[in-house]
């Protein structure tokens, strides 16, 4: 086993240990120097770090570092790698204080103690001596893995793909609970997990004691705590029984139960345990590795899911939850509701006449009284409430501890403040009501489920709208009207919008009376005069856009009707026009038009005709008004709907990658040996493709090749893809046949047929003795030349379970000697003048793996050193 910081060459001969240690200490530790004193040392920070290797490498001793004032949660997490391989020796070391260092030693039961002023041969030579007594109790390693579970294994990176189709933690943990159950022969499984709840599935082969379901909980949630140091309550566990028959005769301790921690990057976040009834020999190391490598996978697919919810969970428009995180929230909400009996409602709330917006202007502004109104409806919730965008223009809120009372608070405070509101303020100027329906769980009939009570308030809104709109219904249809109390502009109490004048031109002074009369008794300000002249005057005074409607007769002493408007044509652009004559004739009426008249109206006049024309003139006029603003802004509007659009396709872009990578992220957790092998090959195929010249498209199909080539390993089974030797030749067979089986997987999506031809031609060879059709030369693909350089290279300059990794003089060697035969010597040369460069990517893409991830877009590489010349 090497360090991670040596190059040294693993040896069976040299003991490995693990160091664990605390993530602030600085350990003085030499691997160089001990390693000659015959120990080979891995080191890892307690937790996460420190329980991935121990699940893919085999250590011959555990060394324990002991911190002053932390002895506890560190014997607290010790007892539990004991646990789990109890054949382990444990070695204590650290800490200034002798005495705490022997306590510790006492506690763990462990003779094997070190002090930090002991010399490397003496750190060794205890080292040794423990690992040479811990390897009498190591058990044999028994065959189990048949046939069966060989066929159950493969299945395993399937069901993490379907898992990542189901919506819920619970539907993923009880999927690998039935898998598991098929998988492993025990009377017990159960599956702790943790993402935004804490579910525990538990299945029994036979019927169990009710109290061995007590015991199984507590002991994991003790096992947790060991090594998390994170208490949970109880009754916060979401408990999932299935195929657990109840026998109060039997046993109520399990004889034997095995806990081995559910991972992601940097936590536990679960525990997969197995439990026997009757049996209690020790588990054998097979089984250990058995439910770890499921407990990979298990992680691999909370991990994905914790991914997808968080991209799928809010609407992009408004940012809200949408429905899928609605309904998720809804449910432990409830569920919360019903074990600690408080109580909570539900309000629907539905934006009335929400279609005239998009049909009267368009759904940019709709969208933008949606954005406006889920921030007044997020300021009417509490902190504890949840509001989330529904569909289209539907919204909910989640109203926990809310009786009542409670609900009926929010629907009046919801309905006062949207009709108080001016939306779009600074141009529209819009008004809206809505409709609210609420529900709760105190209802005299109580709901049974968080769909009915869903249901029920979306029935109560659907009686608000049938009452008239502008209102809330309780379920069972108890309606209640909010009058909607629009506050007056400018807070004065006859103030008049701009742009709303009425200027009226008329030789008859009673013709002036009775308008202003009628007109200002609608709400309108109006302006009379008794001449052309005085009513052009007055124009060149006032504000731009001032009177939105003039009415002039069309005979009058001076300048007639016609020629006014002709004059003021330019001077009132966007003022609609109406003419009021007793004597209209055709040519009169053909003039007007010409003078851009909306409308003739014909004396005498009745008031309520008056009030029509005036009303469809100001409607004409703001629609005119829109259509100028609409011109005048299409760019604007133009670039940020391209934004948007961007933005939307990024979105996809980063949850398709996201998806590839969780499928590489699959065969990791089974090739542990390879892991991250399929990140560097892609950072590495990009890089050199990069300097030949390749066109962003084609960068773009490598890279997804690159990371998918080895996909179709799923389909290879455990005993040939982890053989720790060479293979034989009917293994080899079963081998080749992966490039085609990633072919098939990958052209099932039209979007991959690119790079799905990349995959099947990746193991051909450029003289023609490649595999899986024999193609040779320029007739493979060039993508497929090139990432195969780098698969071979990436594969030399890392560590196998059978070899040890190449040094670069000897991989280079490798590539020169295959040049023209197995490689493109086109792409082989382009590749030899980048070498430090790949190398200098290589060194990274280990550092990520140990420390982080890293996602390729073609343009971070553009600055890098400059390119080769193309391909031939």
């Amino acid at each position: 086993m090497q360090s991670s910081n040596d190059n040294s060459v693993p040896d069976r001969n040299h003991v490995r240990a693990l160091v664990l240690h605390h993530k602030a200490d600085a350990l003085s530790l030499d691997p160089d120097s001990l390693a000659q004193h015959g120990c080979l040392i891995e080191t890892a920070a307690y937790g996460a770090p420190a329980l991935r290797l121990l699940a893919r490498k085999d250590f011959d001793a555990l060394i324990v570092c002991v911190k002053t004032g932390h002895s506890g949660p560190t014997i607290a997490f010790v007892r539990e790698i004991a646990r789990i391989w109890p054949w382990l020796p444990l070695v204590v070391y650290g800490s200034d204080s002798e005495k705490e260092i022997r306590d510790v030693a006492a506690t763990l039961r462990t003779p094997h103690i070190l002090a930090r002023s002991t010399t490397d041969k003496e750190f060794c030579e205890t080292v040794i001596k423990a690992a040479a007594a811990g390897s009498a109790k190591r058990p044999a390693e028994s065959e189990i893995l048949t046939d069966e579970y060989c066929t159950a294994l493969r299945s395993l990176p399937y069901l993490v793909q379907s898992s990542l189709q189901t919506p819920t933690l619970v539907s993923v943990i009880d999927r690998f609970s039935h898998s598991l159950d098929q998988l492993m022969p025990h009377d017990i499984i159960g599956i702790l997990g943790i993402n935004d709840e804490v579910v525990l599935s538990l299945m029994a082969r036979d019927p169990i004691n009710p109290q061995t379901v007590e015991c199984l909980q507590s002991d994991i949630l003790s096992r947790l705590y060991g090594f998390t140091g994170r208490d949970i309550e109880k009754d916060l566990i979401r408990v999932q029984r299935d195929h657990v028959r109840l026998d109060d005769s039997l046993p109520a301790q399990p004889a034997r139960c095995l806990s081995v921690p559910i991972l992601d990057e940097e936590n536990v976040i679960g525990l997969c345990t197995v439990a026997d009834l009757q049996e209690n020999s020790a588990f054998s190391i097979n089984t250990v590795r058995l439910l770890t490598l499921v407990a990979g996978h298990i992680g691999s697919a909370l991990v994905a899911l914790r991914g997808m919810r968080s991209l799928g969970s809010h609407d992009p428009l408004t940012g809200l939850l949408n429905r899928t995180g609605l309904e998720d929230i809804l449910e432990r909400t409830w569920w919360m509701s019903r074990r600690y009996q408080f109580p909570m409602g539900i309000a629907v709330v539905d934006v009335d006449y929400f279609k005239t917006i998009n049909d009267s202007y368009d759904h940019s502004i709709g969208d933008q009284v949606l954005r406006e109104f889920s921030v007044l409806m997020k300021s009417m919730c509490r902190a504890s409430d949840v509001a989330a965008r529904y569909a289209g223009d539907e919204f909910v809120a989640i109203l926990p501890q809310a009786d009542e009372e409670g609900v009926r608070s929010f629907a009046e405070r919801l309905l006062e403040a949207t009709a108080n509101h001016v939306f779009l303020p600074q141009d529209r100027r819009i008004s809206l009501t809505v409709s609210v329906g609420v529900a709760t769980s105190l209802a005299p009939i109580p709901p049974t489920t968080s769909d009915d009570l869903l249901n029920r308030a979306d029935r109560a809104l659907l009686t608000a709208k049938r009452e008239g709109r502008n209102r809330s219904c309780i379920w069972p249809d108890q309606t209640g009207v909010v009058v909607a109390r629009r506050a007056p502009a400018d807070d004065k109490p006859n103030a008049k919008e701009p742009g709303q004048r009425i200027m009226v031109v008329d030789d008859e002074k009673t013709i002036l009376t009775a308008f202003k009369h009628i007109l200002e008794s609608g709400n309108h300000e109006v302006e009379t005069f008794s001449s052309a002249d005085d009513a052009i005057a007055r124009l060149k005074i006032a504000a731009e856009d001032e009177f939105a409607v003039i009415l002039t007769d069309l005979s009058m002493p001076g300048k007639d009707g016609i020629q006014f408007l002709h004059e003021i044509r330019a001077q009132s652009e966007l003022a609609v026009k109406i003419i009021i004559t007793g004597f209209a004739t055709v040519d009169s009426t053909v003039s007007g038009l010409r003078e851009g008249v909306f409308d003739i109206i014909q004396k005498p006049v009745r008031a309520a005709d008056l009030m029509a024309a005036v009303r469809r003139a100001q409607e004409y006029r703001r629609l005119r008004i829109d259509n100028v603003r609409y011109r005048e802004h299409l760019e604007e509007l133009v670039l940020e709907r391209s934004a948007q659009l961007a933005s939307s396709l990024e979105e996809i872009r980063k949850s398709h990658e996201f998806t590839l990578e969780a499928m590489v992220a699959m065969l990791d957790a089974r090739e542990d040996q390879t892991a991250r092998h399929s990140i560097r090959v892609r950072e590495l195929s990009v890089a050199l493709a990069e300097r030949m010249n390749f066109e962003e498209a084609d960068l773009e199909t490598i890279a997804m090749a690159a990371l998918l080539h080895d996909i179709g390993k799923i389909s290879v089974p455990d005993a040939v893809l982890l053989k720790p030797g060479p293979l034989l030749p009917e293994e080899w067979d079963i081998m080749r046949k992966h490039p085609e089986t990633g072919y098939r997987i990958l052209m099932t999506g039209s979007y991959l047929k690119d790079v799905a031809e990349l995959v099947y031609a990746h193991h051909e060879r450029y003289d023609g003795t490649g595999y899986p059709r024999g193609i040779h030369g320029k007739n493979i693909p060039v993508g497929a030349r090139v990432f195969a350089v780098i698969d071979a290279y990436e594969a030399m300059r890392s560590e196998r379970a059978y070899r040890s990794p190449l040094t670069q003089e000897q991989a280079v060697k490798e590539i020169k000697k295959n040049r023209g035969t197995q490689f493109d010597p086109d792409v082989v040369d382009i590749f030899l003048k980048n070498r430090p460069e790949m190398e200098r990517l290589l060194a990274e893409g280990t550092h990520h793996a140990a420390g982080g991830h890293k996602h390729w877009r073609a343009s971070q590489l553009r600055h890098q050193s400059p390119r080769g010349q193309p391909s031939k």
